[in-house]
């Protein structure tokens, strides 16, 4: 038995739990839980609240169902669309950036590591609303079908917005703040992805972008689940181009962030704005 892989996998194991006890620090350290727990879940289902009002008035109670559930599931990728596409800026701008890149980096283990805490806190939050969603609505029902694509879907949402938010911190290297433009691109794919109505409403070549979002087909999994009552072909199909988009963008979110350091490392910018 090879032991050195034991040894290797023990250490990046205690890497990775390091990233993840950092992220945890730094975000509590502004915000202590007591006041951002209650504060993520009041602007959490203000906002599905808001928007199933939206639904109904356009669609009566189904398009408030519609609604609910569309921005239920997004739920999952808010907190690392806009947090996690920051942390390189993060570093930055505390100057660590530097320290981190010169050490053992790993892009992969530095993102999901700082990203672990948005995406329990979007996954359990998604969860929990739609586990209400669907015992107030009858959907899981004799459908517990249902529940287990939602679960599915939400780690395949998790990932493509993981990438996307890589995409987004090598694109915005030199910028400050990252939260401008990743709150541009979370309100564009609002409006692409059929959140909050049907991706038929848009314009014909709107759609063809729509299906090549992350986001898009995991939804329409979900309600294609809700509207056929079991699994269908086309419920595989659409996860399995959900979870190909998220490859899809996690890779080239990987090779833009490390495109990036290699070109600050090579010109010396590395903790420039």
């Amino acid at each position: 038995m090879d032991w050195r892989f034991f040894q290797v996998l023990n250490k990046q194991l205690y890497f990775f739990k390091q990233e993840i006890i950092l992220s945890t620090k730094n975000l509590f350290y502004f915000f202590p839980p007591k006041f951002y727990l209650p504060a993520w879940l009041v602007k959490t289902i203000s906002e599905i609240i808001f928007f199933s009002l939206v639904g109904y008035a356009a669609g009566g109670s189904k398009g408030a169902l519609f609604a609910m559930i569309g921005n239920c599931t997004v739920t999952v990728g808010r907190s690392i669309i806009t947090r996690g596409s920051g942390l390189i800026a993060n570093e930055k701008w505390m100057g660590t950036l530097s320290y981190i890149v010169i050490s053992p980096f790993r892009s992969f283990r530095f993102v999901i590591g700082r990203n672990t805490l948005n995406i329990l806190e979007g996954f359990i939050t998604s969860l929990v609303i739609f586990l209400g969603i669907g015992l107030t609505f009858n959907l899981l029902k004799g459908n517990l079908v249902l529940l287990f694509v939602y679960i599915i879907v939400s780690l395949l949402l998790a990932l493509s917005m993981i990438g996307l938010s890589m995409i987004i911190a090598g694109i915005t290297f030199y910028v400050r703040t990252s939260m401008y433009v990743s709150s541009s691109i979370w309100l564009a794919l609002m409006i692409f992805c059929g959140v909050t109505f049907p991706i038929t409403y848009l314009p014909p070549i709107m759609q063809k972008i729509a299906y090549w979002l992350p986001m898009t087909n995991g939804i329409l999994a979900i309600r294609t689940v809700i509207e056929v009552g079991s699994l269908h072909l086309l419920v595989f199909k659409l996860m399995l181009m959900e979870l190909g988009i998220g490859m899809l963008f996690f890779l080239i979110g990987t090779i833009v962030l490390k495109f990036m350091i290699y070109i600050s490392l090579k010109e010396g910018t590395l903790d420039c704005f």
